[in-house]
């Protein structure tokens, strides 16, 4: 399995997306945060544990990639991380990263998800590496692995309203 997940599968040289030179863009608006659907959360609302992400994988401000089928068992172990190229317009920005396991008949379900801020210069791409979070999961054959990006994920982390105050 070629460890690189894209919008389109993986073309294993070089990821589809990224040979096509796409840009893939999302709107934040602080006053519509993506909402916390499971997750390791220490709140009594909403809810911990592991949950579908259909409501959140269908809102336009967040961008869901996605690797072709496992055709052998694939294991996580240790510390998941993500690096980030991207711009922005504003002063501050949160990077929310969720890795998640897609069933065989399409459903997909929080793994393990991770957040960092960062001040920005508006629309210069910076690079930007998560905290890493400890994790283990066994995805299986037929399954694949879907990675969503995004800004916000309320009320597990506060909501940023990118003016870095």
């Amino acid at each position: 399995m070629c460890p690189r997940v894209s919008p389109r599968g993986c073309g294993h040289a070089e990821c589809r997306w990224r040979a096509l030179g796409i840009g893939l863009t999302f709107t934040y608006a602080p006053e519509n945060p993506v909402p916390t659907v499971g997750g390791a959360i220490q709140m009594p609302y909403p809810p911990t544990g592991t949950f579908e992400q259909r409501t959140v994988e269908k809102r336009a401000d967040v961008l869901v990639f996605t690797s072709d089928v496992l055709t052998g068992d694939a294991e996580v172990m240790g510390w998941v991380t993500a690096t980030l190229t991207a711009a922005t317009d504003c002063l501050t920005t949160d990077w929310v990263v969720r890795l998640c396991d897609v069933h065989p008949y399409g459903r997909s379900f929080n793994v393990v998800a991770g957040i960092t801020r960062v001040e920005a210069v508006p629309w210069r791409g910076r690079h930007g590496r998560g905290r890493p979070v400890v994790d283990e999961q066994a995805f299986q054959v037929g399954h694949r692995i879907r990675v969503q990006v995004t800004s916000s994920c309320f009320p597990r982390w506060d909501r940023n309203p990118n003016t870095a105050d």
